[in-house]
């Protein structure tokens, strides 16, 4: 149905209501009936005089005052959009444009309106323009636009940034083009509205540079004065300060950022400041910046794909480290009661805190740097995935328990899949996943470092330019199973069989132990969220599925169905007594690293390993930076008083399920028999077998030598 009647009249109803009500017309069609009615009125010939001179001026008639400012809102500036018509040449996308103007097929059909029916329609136009723009008010219009850019950009459906006419504008249901949304919104010069405004023309340049944060690019690109060297230095000292060789910050499972702990943006600005002040004599001194400024160049490394991404942990709530939360709480208090000589000691308690944690770390990032090199050194480290995160029945990284409409969902539970990774620097690391029915505990741990010392041996001895390693660094957290006397005893066992001479076992501190190998598991967190996991090979085809970078991808993932029993195989057959680690002791005075190094070697035969019985001792300090170990002067420790008798451990029970067969008439005596098994075997065998490893050898290198 043809409605061009119906529109151009009210097209010129709408002109005469516009001169009446603001005496200026921006449209080109408006602008020749206001200057035929130039001297028709003296009351009104200076506005309309005003509206008829063509100016280029970004600021005609101050339009960059309050008043103008706050008159964006009035109906009469909103009722100069409902004249705009986008010019002839603009791009219009496949969603096309149904134009700001007051009537359309969905307005009014071929009948003429009413002028009263005009002017609630008017009304209605109107507020809907007043409300798109209170919707971008602000002082920070270019990043709302943005913002809104990029809603647009995901409604559209691009992987990377497309033309901003393509996109589905829209203001109140109607699909505008780009100028016409523009004009709606007051993002279009005064008075002619033909060009953007600066703050849409910037969103837009970011826009298609790919960010999401607008920034002041002049001053980072090209520094002018010194508020661009302020910028580029605050960039270049938190650059610094992120470094992977400055070991200040954490690496999580869940992304790739660079986590700093313990310390709010503010305390690193004044720690900044306080850089500045410490320079060396003859130094230029560069100019110290705000903490805007500061906060500015922490966005921009967010935004710039080449810098790294830096987070700010919160400490007051889910912090992990108590020292840190206890020293910010305890100088607060302080500073309440006007103590300042203790705020001053707390403070300096909690610098010399943070600086333990930054030297731990770069004596593992220098054992580290060592391994790569492949000579007599072996560095490494092994860590868990989170068993929530590894669990069964899960739905986009949610379990069941999560589903809170279906009654009984809320107490749901599942089984997980424990996921533990033991990296070798320079060789590569491997993925281990647990069947459930497989009992993890510290038996597991051992298993799977046991496993990876094979494989470590066989890249060994097939690369030819690589040395056999003496020396073995192993990095794992404070965890109660990497604590057991199970892994301490199979250490000085290794060095016992001639597989190390030295070992060094490191913990970092608490609540500092977040480290490289955690960043092995943000694929897989990453590919969780987008999968649905029902059984084991679901999770495996995960994982698989998760690491699309070959320099990220495991050497080898392996399913690990059996467990030997390295607990009765070394503690309690061959272990002296060795406890008081379990102690509730804080953690600044635990001992953070065991030296297991070989004594002497004796040459009594040896009934189950090689010729020579070689003697080991166990030494511990304090942190791994400390010189002289804390049982110096002491008598030697040894773990094991002898070899175990047979040279491979018996296998471990599994971990106990439900019964896949339930007795359907359960016995109702209220003391049922305790026995766990109530269908004993009548014949049980005395001695299954042990060993379901087809290459069970506990000494990996007895082969090679």
């Amino acid at each position: 149905m043809d409605d061009a009647p119906a529109v151009a009249e009210v097209d010129a109803w709408l002109t005469r209501t516009q001169a009446k009500s603001s005496g200026s017309c921006a449209g080109k069609h408006c602008q020749t009936e206001d200057k035929q009615k130039k001297s028709s009125s003296a009351d009104c010939s200076v506005s309309l005089s005003t509206a008829s001179v063509v100016s280029k001026s970004n600021n005609y008639g101050g339009n960059h005052s309050y008043a103008v400012r706050t008159s964006h809102f009035l109906s009469a500036e909103c009722e100069r959009a409902l004249c705009y018509m986008h010019p002839d040449g603009t791009k219009i996308g496949q969603y096309g444009c149904h134009g700001v103007r007051l009537v359309r097929n969905h307005d009014c059909a071929s009948t003429v309106m009413s002028d009263l029916e005009m002017q609630k329609q008017l009304q209605r136009n109107v507020s809907t323009i007043q409300q798109l723009r209170y919707d971008f008010e602000g002082s920070q219009q270019s990043q709302l636009v943005l913002d809104y850019i990029w809603k647009l950009h995901a409604e559209y459906g691009a992987d990377t940034s497309v033309s901003v006419h393509l996109l589905p504008w829209r203001m109140s249901g109607k699909v505008l083009c780009h100028m016409c949304w523009a004009a709606a919104g007051g993002f279009l010069t005064s008075p002619n509205m033909e060009r953007k405004k600066e703050c849409m023309a910037k969103a837009v340049k970011t826009y298609y540079q790919g960010r999401k944060v607008i920034m002041e690019s002049t001053h980072i690109t090209e520094p002018k004065g010194t508020k661009g060297s302020k910028l580029n230095h605050a960039v270049a000292y938190l650059n610094s300060y992120v470094d992977k060789k400055s070991c200040n910050t954490q690496q999580l499972t869940t992304d790739s950022n660079q986590h700093i702990q313990g310390i709010s943006e503010k305390e690193l600005y004044l720690d900044y400041i306080e850089g500045l002040k410490q320079s060396e004599p003859g130094v230029v001194k560069p100019t110290a910046s705000s903490l805007s400024t500061f906060r500015r160049a922490r966005l921009y490394m967010n935004e710039e794909p080449t810098m790294p991404t830096i987070a700010f942990n919160k400490w007051s709530a889910q912090q992990e480290c108590a020292v840190c939360s206890a020293l910010k709480i305890m100088k607060q208090r302080a500073a309440a009661s006007h103590n300042q000589q203790r705020v001053d000691l707390l403070i300096e308690r909690f610098k010399m805190h943070r600086l333990i944690a930054q030297l731990e770390r770069m004596s593992m990032d220098i054992h580290e740097e060592k391994g790569k090199k492949k000579l007599d050194e072996v560095s490494g480290g092994g860590d868990g995935f989170c068993s929530f995160k590894s669990s069964n029945f899960m739905h986009h990284g949610h379990s069941m328990s999560d589903w809170k409409a279906v009654p009984g969902m809320g107490s749901a539970e599942g089984y997980s899949f424990k996921t533990t990774a033991i990296v070798f620097h320079g060789w590569g690391y491997w993925l281990y996943v647990a069947d459930p029915r497989v009992a993890v505990n510290a038996n597991y741990n051992v298993h799977v470092l046991h496993l990876s010392l094979h494989a470590l041996f066989k890249k060994v001895k097939e690369d030819p330019d690589a040395n056999w390693p003496t020396v073995f660094h192993f990095q794992i957290d404070g965890a109660s199973d990497n604590k057991a006397r199970v892994l301490f005893m199979y250490m000085e066992y290794l060095v016992r069989t001639n597989v190390f001479d030295v070992i060094y076992v490191n913990f970092l501190i608490v609540g500092h132990t977040h480290n490289f190998i955690d960043q092995r598991f943000v694929a897989i967190t990453k590919q969780l969220r987008r999968e649905v996991v029902k059984c084991l090979q679901d999770y495996l085809d995960s994982v698989a599925r998760s690491y699309t970078d070959p320099n990220c991808k495991p050497t080898e993932v392996i399913v690990v169905d059996f467990v030997p029993d390295y607990t009765k195989w070394l503690v309690v057959d061959c272990g002296d007594k060795f406890e008081g680690f379990a102690l509730r002791t804080p953690d600044e005075l635990r001992p953070h690293q065991f030296v297991f190094k070989v004594t002497h070697v004796s040459t009594e035969p040896d009934t189950c390993f090689v010729n020579q019985t070689r003697g080991c001792k166990l030494d511990y300090k304090n942190l791994t930076i400390d010189g002289a170990p804390w049982n110096e002067g002491q008598g030697t420790i040894c773990l094991l008083w002898k070899l175990p008798d047979t040279p491979k451990p018996p296998m471990q029970n599994p971990s106990k399920g439900p019964d896949p067969n339930p007795d359907p008439n359960p016995n109702p005596n209220p003391n049922p028999n305790p026995n766990p098994n109530p269908n004993p075997s009548p014949n049980p065998d005395p001695n299954p077998d042990p060993d379901p490893n087809p290459n069970p050898n506990p000494n990996p290198t007895q082969e090679h030598n």
